[in-house]
């Protein structure tokens, strides 16, 4: 169960339009403005929370419990998520939302509360797949439709998941990198982790290692490594550039690829997705790549 931004007291509404209870009472039904929005109020509404006892039912949950509240929210206090995380058992967990209005409005505020539920019930909630048909899953990635939307897709490998999905300009929901987006990250997974087994074999001491990747598509009659130029064909190249940094004796150093490594890839033009053309060496380049120090 999740709370956000909720009174501890179903009676605490009422505050929000006192003024007028004596004409709910009177004329059975009035229309208010909460949070710059209409509702209809009832005397059944007024009548039903001066019934419950929330405290008495919050303390025999029995069930996980997560709490989300700001401590500026100007329309339910904060004291009431104290209330309600008190009076609750074990499990729980309270999540503060500092600086977050009471309705979210911030679209960077409603993204964190999503994600921070979807990671806490994923340990309360049974959300894996059926694997017993599959065989040697350890060894595949499985791709599921999720049928949210027109793109969105789960990406199981082994125990890990992850979403993939497109932008909301071509009819995607962004909840996910792109396919693009993950080819990237795993040609920016590889070039980094090949450096640092490099640097650890040579005893170089690097602290970091960053590695930035871009995509773009041209024409196939501009595209000088690409087998064809004939027919509608496109190609599809990505670009690297990659920093590693280290210190010794507190003076640090960096050092940074002199150019782009660049790496071809080309596609038929009705089809969205390129195919790699060959296997190259990390960073996309054929050659070893090379190091340039520059000013730290």
């Amino acid at each position: 169960m999740v709370t956000i931004a909720a009174p501890s007291d179903p009676g605490h509404v009422t505050h929000l339009f006192a003024e007028h209870l004596d004409e709910i009472r009177e004329s059975g039904e009035v229309e208010v403005a909460l949070a710059g929005r209409p509702f209809r109020i009832r005397r059944e509404f007024l009548d039903d929370i001066a019934e419950q006892r929330l405290t008495e039912h919050i303390a025999n949950l029995r069930k996980a419990l997560l709490v989300f509240h700001s401590p500026t929210d100007d329309l339910v206090g904060i004291a009431n998520a104290s209330h309600i995380f008190l009076a609750a058992k074990h499990p729980k967990s309270f999540v503060s939302l500092a600086d977050a209005d009471h309705l979210l409005s911030r679209k960077g505020d409603a993204i964190y509360v999503a994600n921070v539920i979807a990671a806490w019930a994923e340990r309360y909630l049974d959300v894996g797949l059926d694997v017993a048909t599959m065989p040697d899953v350890e060894n595949h990635v499985v791709v599921t439709e999720t049928r949210q939307g027109k793109f969105q897709q789960t990406i199981t490998a082994g125990k890990h998941r992850l979403m993939a999905d497109e932008p909301v300009s071509v009819g995607g929901l962004d909840s996910g990198p792109s396919p693009y987006d993950l080819v990237l990250a795993g040609l920016g997974a590889c070039t980094s982790m090949t450096m640092r087994l490099y640097a650890e074999r040579k005893a170089l001491p690097l602290d970091r290692i960053s590695v930035t990747l871009n995509h773009q598509k041209v024409h196939a009659a501009d595209c000088e490594t690409c087998e064809t130029k004939e027919g509608m064909m496109t190609a599809s190249t990505a670009s690297s550039r990659w920093t590693a940094c280290s210190t010794r004796n507190s003076a640090r150093s960096c050092w940074r690829s002199p150019t782009s490594a660049r790496s071809t890839a080309r596609s038929n033009r009705r089809s969205r997705y390129a195919r790699p053309k060959r296997r190259n060496y990390i960073g996309g380049s054929t050659s070893r790549p090379t190091l340039r120090r520059v000013a730290s």
